[in-house]
């Protein structure tokens, strides 16, 4: 099971209660839960390991969905 938090909600205590391979980043604008500049999620993010944000971003979904990650530059 993996968990989308809305926007408003802190990740990095979602992290700590049920893990970094379980929360994906995900976007449904122009729906409340989405964001008009989705990448900016990503400073949500400022303060985990680079690795981590890798996951939550889309490294986990691509794990879920059995779809090669790409391979960083």
């Amino acid at each position: 099971m993996s968990i989308h938090p809305f926007h408003e909600e802190d990740p990095h205590g979602l992290i700590k209660i049920v893990g970094v391979d379980r929360v994906v980043f995900g976007s449904d604008y122009p729906h409340a839960e989405g964001l008009s500049d989705p990448l900016s999620y990503v400073d949500e993010l400022d303060g985990l390991p680079d690795e981590d944000i890798a996951r939550v971003i889309g490294g986990n979904l691509a794990e879920a969905l059995n779809l090669p990650l790409a391979a960083a530059a």
